[in-house]
């Protein structure tokens, strides 16, 4: 049985990571039950997170309840989205964007502004939300024909840019959030979908599922897989000119997230990406991909983020100094060495 939701718009996300389901095997469109001890059918919510496809393969003896579950977690998406929508002129993240400030916000916005914060701290500023500005900067760069046989702007164009970013800037509280810098913006591309896919796994959790795979821009899982054994996810590799070859791994009770430049794109005729460095304005240079497996996907989201910017010793310090991360797979040796907890 499949639940279909809104229509999905293509983002970043969705051309990075594919669950096991959908990507390894033959099982994108379910026509028959799931062989196994219970023989329990499958039902699946099909939509949209922020733009990115959404998938939840949900495994329940009580099919009416399982269906009620997954309307509360449209309904939830739906909510999250008029939150943290860079598209939707009224959500909270364009109200701060276009006044600098929102007065007594929403407890999930406040919340996912918190952790973003906490992780910038972690790592010394290198994931920081405040670098919509900068991402601004580029795109009129690279969509201006006064610029199109130019690579990269003028370092005195870039640092008047960099004086609007800083996560330091940005005040937080439970009554106001607020930007104390004129012209600064922020962008939740490197958390919000893995915060969403963390809350509609709790709703799960709470409502009693206990073998579930979600796919809502970031992946996570609920148990294992109906027979008892892990669920298998593909990790794309991206544009690594070395390895090709779809990296599968194994999840339990965990979240995977995937990071890559290859997919997103300032302008054909540079390497300029999305992933931006919020102090030295340069993007990711990564040949291929990093994806990180956590026990939450938002860490995992702000993760891979993060390593796709740092520098080898960066990465190193920033590994050896948490307890969060389980793994980091890099597609490309050049890019990095794998590193398991």
């Amino acid at each position: 049985m499949s639940i279909n939701a809104k229509k999905i718009r293509p983002s970043r996300r969705s051309f990075m990571i594919m669950a096991s389901a959908f990507a390894v095997s033959s099982a994108a469109i379910p026509t028959a039950s799931v062989a196994g001890p219970h023989n329990i059918e499958p039902i699946y919510w099909r939509g949209a997170a922020l733009g990115a496809e959404g998938i939840i393969e949900l495994h329940h003896p009580d099919r009416k309840k399982a269906e009620a579950a997954l309307i509360r977690c449209q309904k939830e998406i739906d909510k999250l989205e008029e939150l943290f929508s860079l598209y939707r002129p009224e959500s909270a993240i364009s109200q701060l964007n276009g006044e600098g400030f929102i007065n007594d916000p929403d407890i999930r916005f406040l919340d996912l502004l918190s952790q973003a914060q906490s992780f910038s701290e972690k790592t010394n500023g290198v994931f920081d939300i405040t670098v919509q500005s900068l991402w601004v900067f580029y795109a009129h760069f690279f969509n201006n024909p006064a610029t199109e046989d130019v690579k990269r702007p003028r370092p005195a164009d870039l640092q008047q840019v960099l004086r609007r970013t800083g996560y330091q800037h940005l005040e937080i509280s439970t009554r106001r959030i607020a930007f104390s810098k004129p012209g600064m913006a922020i962008t939740l591309n490197g958390i919000a979908q893995g915060y969403i896919t963390d809350r509609i796994k709790n709703l799960l959790k709470e409502e009693g599922f206990d073998n579930v795979l979600l796919s809502l821009g970031e992946i996570a899982t609920i148990g294992p897989k109906v027979d008892g054994s892990a669920w298998q996810v593909g990790l794309e590799g991206g544009m690594a000119k070395e390895d090709t070859t779809q990296r599968i791994i194994s999840l339990q009770n965990q979240a995977v997230a995937t990071s890559g430049g290859y997919a997103s794109p300032f302008s054909y005729r540079s390497t300029a990406n999305h992933l931006l460095h919020p102090k030295t304005g340069h993007w990711s240079s990564l040949e291929g991909s990093v994806s990180v497996v956590a026990k939450k996907a938002v860490i995992a989201d702000m993760a891979s983020t993060a390593l796709a910017l740092m520098t080898h010793e960066e990465r190193a310090r920033f590994l050896n100094s948490q307890s969060v991360i389980d793994a980091v797979y890099f597609s490309s040796s050049k890019d990095g060495e794998n590193w398991k907890a």
